[in-house]
C-alpha cells in the first residue's frame, strides 16, 4: 500500500480566508484581475489554486502561513534555481499571509530514477551558502529539525510514544539512535526549500523543469531536503537496484555536506515526521506504513559503517 504524503513545514492551526475573498482582495490590492480556475491537486495543508487573467496569465495563489520564503525564493532565482518567479505577496486583513507566483508548465515526477537524483542534487546544490549570518531571520530548519527530535518542538515524539505500542517502540529506538548525537550543531547557511516532496518537481522530457510549492522556505542546511528524498527512496517501490543506488546518492552527499551524524538525526527527524503525519492523515494502514519504513531505515543504519549501537 502506498501512501504520497507531503509534510514538511511546521503546521499552525491558522486559519485562512476563503480563497474568493482571498483573490478578490488581492485583485484590489494589486490592480489584477484573476478568477480562480480550479484546485490544485495534491497536498494536505494550506492548499493552492490556479488562476488566470483575461488577458490569459496564469499563475498560482498559495495562502501561507509565514512570508519568509520570499527573500530565500529571490536568491535561489538569482543563481539558477528553478522555481516559479513570485508576482506578488502580502496579508489580507484578517491575516491571512499570500504568495501569487508564476504559473510553470510540466508533469509531477512520480517515481525517482537515480538520474533525476543525480539532477536534483545538482540542484540542491545551488542552495548552498546563500544566507549569510547577518541576513538571517530568528529560527531556521536545522534549529527545527534538532528540536522535533531533542525538545519535542511539535510534540511529534509524544504522539509517536501515545498513539500505540508499534508508535512508542519505534519512538524509543529512534530516542536511542539519537542519544549520541545529543548537542551537535547543524549547519545553518543554506537555504531549504522545507517540501522536497516527489510531488513538487515538475519534469519535461526526462529533465527536472521546476521545483514548486516554495512557501516553507528557509534557512538551515539544504541537507533536510536531501534527507526528504532519501527517507521517501525506502518506500517499497524502490526496494530494488534503483532504489539502492538512489539512496547511495543521496547518503553521500548528505555525508558530504555534514557527516554522518548529519545523516542520522536528520533521517531520524523524517521517520517522525512522516509517522506523525500518518497519524492524523492516513489512519492506522498509513501509521503501518511508515512505522514500517522508520525501522528498515533504522536496521540500514545500524548494518552500515557507523552502527546506532544495534538500535
Amino acid at each position: 500500500m502506498h501512501f504520497r504524503l507531503r509534510p514538511g513545514s511546521k503546521v499552525t492551526s491558522m486559519m485562512f480566508m476563503q480563497p474568493d475573498a482571498l483573490l478578490a482582495f488581492i485583485n484590489r490590492q494589486h490592480a489584477t484581475a484573476f478568477r480562480i480556475v480550479a484546485p490544485l491537486a495534491g497536498g494536505y495543508q494550506e492548499g493552492a489554486w490556479s488562476i488566470t487573467e483575461p488577458s490569459g496569465r496564469m499563475a498560482v495563489l498559495k495562502p501561507t502561513h509565514t512570508l519568509r520564503a520570499v527573500p530565500v525564493v529571490r536568491r535561489l532565482r538569482e543563481v539558477g534555481y528553478p522555481t516559479p518567479e513570485l508576482l506578488f505577496w502580502g496579508a489580507a486583513p484578517d491575516g491571512t499571509n499570500y504568495h501569487v507566483q508564476e504559473f510553470v508548465q510540466g508533469t509531477p515526477l512520480e517515481v525517482l530514477t537515480p538520474d533525476y537524483v543525480n539532477q536534483l542534487i545538482t540542484l540542491n546544490r545551488l542552495q548552498s551558502g546563500l544566507v549569510p549570518e547577518p541576513e538571517r531571520p530568528e529560527g531556521n530548519w536545522s534549529e527545527y529539525a534538532y528540536n522535533v527530535v531533542f525538545a519535542d518542538e511539535s510534540g511529534w515524539a509524544s504522539c509517536l510514544r501515545k498513539h500505540s505500542v508499534e508508535t512508542a517502540r519505534l519512538m524509543k529506538r529512534l530516542a536511542r539512535a539519537a542519544a549520541p548525537l545529543a548537542g551537535i550543531r547543524l549547519p545553518a547557511s543554506d537555504a531549504v526549500h522545507g517540501d522536497w516532496s516527489v510531488g513538487n518537481f515538475l519534469v519535461e522530457q526526462g529533465r527536472i523543469r521546476a521545483i514548486v510549492d516554495c512557501a516553507a522556505a528557509g534557512y538551515g542546511t539544504r541537507a533536510v531536503d536531501l534527507a526528504t528524498l532519501l527517507h521517501a527512496a525506502y518506500a517499497d517501490e524502490y526496494d530494488g537496484d534503483s532504489g539502492r543506488t538512489i539512496r547511495a546518492l543521496l547518503r553521500d552527499e548528505i555525508v558530504s555536506v555534514g557527516g554522518t551524524p548529519m545523516l542520522v538525526l536528520l533521517l531520524i527527524y523524517r521517520v517522525m515526521a512522516l509517522v506523525e503525519f500518518a497519524v492524523r492523515y492516513h489512519g492506522e494502514a498509513g501509521v503501518g506504513v511508515f512505522a514500517g519504513i522508520g525501522s528498515k531505515i533504522l536496521g540500514d543504519l545500524g548494518s552500515g559503517e557507523n552502527p546506532l549501537d544495534n538500535a
